[in-house]
């Protein structure tokens, strides 16, 4: 999964998805790397954003934010039944089943697992996914960043101007950027799990 690319189902319909897992960016010059909130919403690779610092503050979302600040050690950590890259993707769609189904474990809702029998969804990442969505029921924590993203350059005008992808991170520990102050963020690339969280395989590389 390393640079590539997985297959899962979005409001009923299979598709590759470009990259799905842990992200990059730059935000006043102090790199971090977080997970996309919104599978239904872009951000860019290069793009630059206004960015509101905020603490999780809905309760799918302090969810979510347990999770992350949870099992963040286990993406990194040596493991011989997953890659990083599969960890990091099952985060990502954890974080998304969380936020948009109410984490009933890629079975139902708006974001599932692929139904295509010729593309599965990759099952180290189903099982993960679905271990963690477990293991965060009941759980929350406001211990986290949240990071809501206004497009303001960086990308071709058609692609920015416009509210983007809001993000989520671990709660800041390296002296920069922190809540409330407004920031500029840019999205820089892919995460060091491997996966950039962009959503379909095109020349802009969206989410």
């Amino acid at each position: 999964m390393n640079g590539g690319s997985m297959w899962m189902n979005e409001d009923g319909a299979n598709f590759n998805a470009y990259f799905v897992g842990g992200m990059d960016i730059n935000i006043d010059g102090y790199s971090r790397t977080v997970f996309c909130m919104d599978l239904f919403t872009s951000i860019y690779i290069g793009s630059v954003n206004d960015t509101t610092l905020a603490q999780p503050d809905t309760p799918v979302v302090q969810r979510a934010a347990w999770l992350l600040t949870s099992m963040y050690a286990d993406l990194t950590a040596p493991n011989v039944n997953a890659t990083s890259g599969q960890l990091g993707a099952a985060m990502q769609l954890a974080i998304w089943d969380i936020i948009h189904d109410g984490g009933d474990g890629l079975a139902l809702g708006r974001v599932q697992a692929s139904t295509d029998v010729n593309n599965p969804t990759d099952p180290v990442i189903v099982l993960y996914t679905q271990q963690w969505i477990s293991q965060s029921v009941g759980q929350a924590t406001t211990n986290a960043l949240v990071y809501n993203n206004f497009c303001t350059g960086g990308v071709p005008a058609q692609y920015c101007g416009v509210e983007s992808q809001s993000l989520l991170g671990l709660a800041a520990t390296d002296g920069g950027p922190s809540v409330p102050e407004p920031e500029t963020m840019v999205a820089v690339g892919l995460g060091l799990l491997g996966l950039g969280a962009w959503r379909r395989s095109s020349a802009t590389q969206s989410r």
